[in-house]
């Protein structure tokens, strides 16, 4: 199957709403969808969906995919046992991701780009209520309290909106559709990757809509992941005058909302708070001190490569929790998922995530220099290092994207006018 990189398909309804369920199911919200029984129907949904698509073919892939990850699982299963239920969800959750990728293919990342800059437009109007006028949501409360899971009680719930409340500065960070602020300014980093690429590093106005965005998450994760793009179009267009006028009136307003409310100066002093308590973390993490819920994105790193430097196998998902509870378990899905399938698990996802970068300036038909390509695959590899984005589907896909779709990206060739081709094999 030949599909230029230039064509232009109409996107499905159907699909926009199977990619949005797909988010709002990754949101982590929705009790009902966080079952064991909600898994395999996602599971059995998507595959039917995708052979629906693709005239009942099922590619080969899916079995090497899913050899390669017992390979990788039985070194750490041998040493530090086994917990089949949780191997068993993992795998589950691979088929699903797969089937998934198999139903956008090369069109996964503009029907993402479509749905999310959409929420993330939609988050902007309940941001200004949640930060003028909170008791509005209490309206919300009854399909709350109906829908959310046991560890989001006490938040408001609108479905395409979360009014987060156990934060330090409760109340005035932006999490958009996500279970909180930082889950929300990671998938926008995939977005603004997927928009700046697609614009060729131009500011359009739903650029402007993601910017704005990113900035009510006050996540320092969400902010590097901001910075690193954000370098990556300066270095890329260094005359784009509009840009800099964009990125200048964007500050301004940031300082005079500031003097305003104080929200921005508040949100900062929560940030130095909160690296002011690493060394803390660290120690409680590092010495077995710390609960599941008590270790930090930092700390998470500081175990996670001592953990390594022990095994570096990995540990899969050990049979004696009590013994290996605190691995694979910090707010940090990049180490966890180093912790849990080692050296091997996360050298085929970041070749994966290397490619996928190439792969979308090759679609999109846009040539950078090396290190702009390097700032946007540092960009997509950051945004799991401040979020648990490591079990969902959607992050599934992402990660492992290229390994599942395999596209073929050819160089161009200078001496012929013709386009070159994406050409999505084994079809």
């Amino acid at each position: 199957m030949n599909i230029s990189r230039n064509s232009k398909s109409k996107k499905s309804p159907y699909l926009i709403i199977f990619m949005f369920f797909q988010l709002i199911v990754m949101s982590g919200n929705v009790r009902y969808f966080l079952t064991d029984n909600f898994q395999l129907f996602n599971m059995f949904l998507t595959i039917v969906i995708s052979l629906v698509y693709n005239r009942f073919h099922i590619n080969p892939r899916i079995f090497i995919i899913i050899g390669v990850f017992v390979l990788i699982s039985i070194p750490p299963s041998i040493l530090y046992g086994i917990d089949i239920r949780l191997y068993f969800g993992w795998a589950i959750r691979i088929v699903n991701a797969y089937f998934f990728v198999r139903i956008y293919r090369e069109q996964l990342w503009e029907y993402l780009l479509s749905v999310v800059q959409t929420l993330a437009l939609i988050s902007l109007p309940f941001y200004f209520i949640q930060i003028t006028y909170p008791s509005f949501f209490d309206i919300f409360n009854p399909i709350s309290n109906f829908l959310l899971n046991d560890s989001q009680r006490g938040h408001q719930y609108l479905i395409v909106f979360l009014l987060n409340k156990y934060d330090r500065a409760p109340g005035t960070r932006n999490s958009g559709f996500m279970w909180e602020p930082s889950a929300f300014a990671a998938v926008l980093v995939w977005t603004l990757l997927v928009r700046l690429i697609k614009d060729n590093f131009k500011f359009t106005p739903w650029t402007y809509v993601l910017l704005i965005a990113f900035i009510t998450t006050f996540s320092t994760g969400g902010y590097i992941g901001l910075i690193i793009l954000l370098s990556a179009s300066i270095l890329h267009i260094k005359t784009n005058k509009v840009k800099y006028f964009g990125l200048i009136a964007l500050l301004l307003f940031l300082y005079v909302w500031d003097l305003r409310t104080g929200i921005v100066s508040e949100n900062f002093q929560t940030s130095v708070l909160k690296i002011e308590d690493e060394p803390i973390h660290i120690y409680n993490a590092t010495t077995g001190k710390a609960n599941k819920g008590e270790i930090s994105r930092v700390a998470g790193y500081v175990l996670g490569f001592q953990s390594i430097l022990h095994s570096p196998i990995g540990y899969g998902f050990p049979k004696n929790e009590s013994e290996f509870g605190l691995l694979g378990y910090s707010p940090n899905a990049f180490m966890n998922l180093f912790i849990r399938w080692g050296i091997i698990g996360i050298t085929f996802i970041i070749i994966s995530m290397i490619m996928s970068v190439k792969f979308l300036l090759f679609h999109y038909n846009i040539k950078v220099s090396r290190i702009v390509q390097y700032l946007c695959i540092l960009a997509l590899i950051m945004s799991f290092n401040g979020t648990t984005l490591d079990k969902q589907i959607i992050a599934i896909s992402i990660l492992l994207y290229y390994w599942m779709l395999r596209p073929k990206i050819y160089k161009e060739n200078t001496n012929s006018i013709q386009y070159p081709q994406i050409i999505i094999t084994n079809d």
